[in-house]
């Protein structure tokens, strides 16, 4: 009896200690198990949530909440990484940001970082003038975009004319009224230097920085006349032409208007400085020389012109007349008027005219 009462305990003693280490085996379980849950915070385009998970995973606990991800997103830590207690995770989703470098535009999609940080990441780099719009330090969000104007500054050289001047010098050996072109004039040549900025291809500025003289110009003279004339311009009676012609008619009168200007309105004149002569003979249009004819420069009055002539200079006006006649001195804004003797060509000496051309 005694013998089976030690074999009784001996199996419950068995039992007692089956049982003791189950019980041993599950608390160890239990408490490994409980060591793998994980506190997390989770921070989503700024926003966090903190949670218990048993993820091992950055890229697990993201697929636990349907985080959707794009390559072009930013996860600290990265994916890959082993997920530990009291670990946040922070993702930044990309967003589209509109991009214009000089004459070109793009869409390229970002987080939220400063301007100059998303320049470096797209592999920009920034000229000297470059223009950055908004600043480097500027914090890209939504809706912004980022603008680069390429700028350029270089110096440009022009090639510029230098325009001649002109001289006019006296010679007492010409007569007055007289002048010719003793020296040509040539323009110089400089180079002119400019700073100039060139924005997206397009010049904006140009600033004048110095310049150079590559040619000196030359100045153009002109020799003008000194020499006075005899007021009798062309002789007395015994120079007399001899060209051979019949006489015309034409008017004997030197009895002015009462008012030339009124009485010729409308018709056109040429203000003039007058001389005189006493030559008696032919003209040069044939016409016998007679009271009421003059001799003109033909380019400026074409013979054959009835005129009026009107004094400017408070003396008798000579009065209707015709261009018939022509001289060696006679050139441009000069007129010859003829009188029958020396005298009264000695009388008028030079006078101002007023010319109205009246056929």
């Amino acid at each position: 009896m005694v013998t089976n009462v030690l074999r009784a305990l001996r199996g419950v003693k068995r039992q007692t200690a089956v049982f003791a280490m189950f019980a041993v085996c599950a608390a160890v379980f239990a408490i490994s198990t409980f060591a793998q849950i994980k506190t997390v915070t989770l921070n989503v385009d700024g926003k966090d949530m903190t949670f218990k998970t048993w993820a091992t995973s950055v890229e697990s606990v993201l697929k636990q909440n349907d985080i959707a991800i794009d390559e072009n997103d930013e996860i600290v830590p990265p994916l890959t990484s082993d997920l530990s207690t009291n670990m946040t995770i922070t993702v930044k989703h990309a967003f589209d940001v509109p991009f214009v470098i000089g004459t070109e535009s793009f869409t390229v999609k970002t987080v939220s970082k400063t301007v100059d940080a998303f320049l470096k990441s797209e592999g920009v780099i920034l000229g000297e003038y470059d223009l950055v719009n908004p600043s480097l330090d500027t914090v890209i969000n939504k809706g912004m975009s980022v603008n680069i104007s390429r700028v350029s500054k270089v110096d440009y050289v022009e090639t510029e004319i230098i325009p001649f001047g002109k001289q006019n010098v006296p010679n007492p050996d010409m007569e007055r009224g007289e002048s010719r072109v003793k020296q040509n004039g040539i323009n110089g040549e400089k180079e002119v230097v400019y700073n100039v900025t060139v924005t997206n291809g397009e010049e904006t500025e140009k600033v004048f920085v110095g310049e150079r003289v590559v040619t000196e110009p030359t100045d153009e003279i002109v020799e003008y006349g000194t020499k006075s004339i005899t007021p009798v311009s062309r002789g007395k009676a015994s120079a007399a032409r001899t060209n051979s012609g019949a006489a015309a008619s034409a008017p004997r009168t030197n009895s002015g208007v009462a008012d030339a200007a009124s009485a010729f309105a409308g018709s056109s004149f040429i203000d003039c400085k007058a001389y005189s002569y006493d030559i008696h003979g032919r003209t040069a249009t044939g016409m016998a020389t007679q009271r009421g004819l003059i001799a003109v420069d033909p380019r400026v009055i074409p013979l054959g012109t009835k005129v009026y002539v009107q004094s400017l200079d408070g003396k008798p006006d000579y009065g209707y007349a015709i261009a018939a006649d022509t001289g060696g001195s006679i050139k441009g804004n000069i007129i010859d008027m003829w009188y029958p003797t020396y005298a009264e060509c000695a009388a008028n000496g030079v006078r101002r005219m007023r010319v109205y051309i009246l056929s």
